[in-house]
């Protein structure tokens, strides 16, 4: 996403030739899975180059619905569930009234890189969450959405239907337990943690 968000000829290509992709296969839209604009090694500036990307493609969509005399396409993002993901990334208001809807990826509040046990994927804040942790949590994050500027209607959320493991320091195995990284692999997953 980098490179295509960087300049205005990149974006251009990327958004006709998906709209291409997308006619010629009958799918009825695209879900932009970017984790995420100005994070994770992508500058600050990506924050606002998404919103510009965003705000294209909408327009291109629309045009295209236009041309086409179909229904315009789907338009929709997953974007992040963390406080302070969010305030990076994401200019709230004007994505959201480009964007038909938002998932926001409600899950790995808590996982073995902590240093005790918490709920993957909690609604609300847990008796044992402090600092950091007590925006980790569904309630806050769509709470953030909202104070943003989201628009209601166009938030989902996910319900994970995974866990995380941890390995436990103590003989302690309750939330806020202090952990030392992930539980050993199991038999399905083959994967530490999960």
């Amino acid at each position: 996403y980098i490179h295509m968000v960087g300049s205005p000829e990149n974006r251009t290509t990327f958004i006709r030739s998906a709209l291409v992709f997308l006619r010629l296969h009958e799918f009825d839209g695209m879900d932009i899975d970017w984790q995420y604009p100005g994070e994770n090694g992508s500058p600050p500036e990506d924050k606002l180059k998404f919103t510009v990307f965003v705000k294209e493609l909408r327009q291109a969509v629309e045009q295209e619905a236009i041309d086409s005399m179909k229904a315009p396409l789907i338009i929709s993002s997953k974007v992040s569930a963390i406080k302070s993901t969010i305030e990076n990334a994401y200019e709230i208001a004007e994505i959201s009234g480009q964007l038909d809807f938002m998932t926001i990826l409600s899950f790995d509040y808590h996982g073995h890189w902590d240093p005790v046990t918490g709920h993957n994927s909690p609604l609300f804040r847990s008796s044992v969450d402090s600092g950091n942790f007590i925006d980790h949590n569904i309630n806050s994050s769509v709470a953030t959405w909202l104070a943003g500027g989201a628009q209601a209607d166009k938030l989902l959320i996910t319900f994970p239907t995974f866990g995380r493991t941890f390995l436990l320091s103590t003989s302690q195995t309750g939330l806020g337990a202090p952990a030392n990284g992930p539980a050993d692999a199991g038999p399905y997953t083959r994967e530490e943690g999960f």
